[in-house]
């Protein structure tokens, strides 16, 4: 897995400061199948990550283009998170890359 994470570092640069940020990636590109999102909270709990982190993590890679936050439509409360084209494109480079790395 350590072959992946370098990998992830050459795709996302200096948003991808922590481990928490690559494990919130993570989730999300999993979920990106359901293209419907998912809450902080559900990131949270899949990234295995405090929400707080969490949250730092996704505004950090929002302000890196590879994620984007809105409103749900169904819960005025709860953040949407989904991952953008950019995103998923970085993600599928980083395996692609993690093949030749090792």
């Amino acid at each position: 897995m350590l072959w992946l994470r370098k990998a992830a570092k050459t795709c996302f640069g200096p948003p991808l400061p922590s481990e928490a940020a690559w494990n919130v990636l993570l989730a999300l590109y999993t979920a990106e199948t359901s293209r419907k999102g998912l809450h902080i909270a559900s990131i949270s709990r899949l990234a295995d990550v405090p929400r707080t982190t969490a949250l730092r993590a996704l505004l950090k890679l929002q302000e890196g283009g590879f994620v984007m936050l809105a409103a749900d439509l169904r819960d005025k409360r709860a953040v949407r998170v989904s991952m953008t084209d950019e995103g998923m494109e970085a993600m599928q480079r980083c395996f692609t890359a993690a093949r030749f790395i090792t």
